[in-house]
């Protein structure tokens, strides 16, 4: 996972949406636009920081992720959130088969489709940008499973294909941190139960 989709602020000084691409050697690192500290992956999951005066820091990315400001403050706002995203539907299902044995099913994913995506107390929607295409929405009593990848979100709905989100410029992980936090208060309201667990499938206790 990039580091701008791993980060939604600044490990260093704690900057929201303050990552951007840097390019770092051979490879693509971040660099904050408020404190100027750099980052790239070194080995593995380790991570290097170097700050504007030089120093630098490696560490584990879950160890970075500790350090980052609770997102539980945007829950408050309406909406939580805006993104410029693209959107692509599972149109279809290819099975996978090796020597003939039946090993999984994979989803193949229509043309990809930019417009926004906004996410409020209840429901995640998304608006196109073709006033001929018609809106999304899904709301959180119909989500079975939030599942992220390195590039993408990946949303399924009762009865509904699976969607898949990728964005222009937010961090996945950010979005799939808020929308766990945000399902999960919606549950604990509606009194729907403790979620326990977003993927395979979206699971209460």
């Amino acid at each position: 996972m990039p580091i701008t989709d791993l980060f939604w602020a600044c490990p260093v000084c704690g900057a929201r949406d303050a990552l951007e691409e840097h390019a770092q050697g051979q490879g693509k690192g971040a660099r904050c636009r408020g404190c100027g500290s750099r980052f790239r992956r070194v080995h593995g999951a380790l991570i290097q920081v170097t700050r504007p005066d030089g120093t630098t820091d490696t560490a584990p990315a879950a160890r970075w992720l500790d350090t980052l400001p609770p997102l539980a403050g945007l829950l408050n706002d309406s909406p939580i959130r805006e993104a410029r995203a693209t959107l692509r539907t599972a149109a279809s299902e290819r099975v996978i088969r090796q020597s003939g044995r039946y090993l999984n099913r994979i989803e193949i994913f229509g043309d990809p489709v930019p417009g926004t995506l906004r996410l409020l107390p209840d429901t995640v929607s998304f608006n196109p940008d073709d006033a001929d295409t018609h809106p999304v929405a899904w709301p959180f009593d119909q989500l079975t499973a939030i599942q992220p990848s390195s590039h993408t979100l990946q949303l399924k709905a009762r009865a509904r294909p699976v969607a898949s989100l990728r964005f222009q410029t937010d961090s996945v992980r950010l979005w799939e941190e808020l929308l766990m936090l945000a399902v999960s208060d919606f549950y604990r309201d509606t009194g729907r139960g403790e979620v326990v667990e977003f993927q395979p499938r979206i699971s209460v206790r």
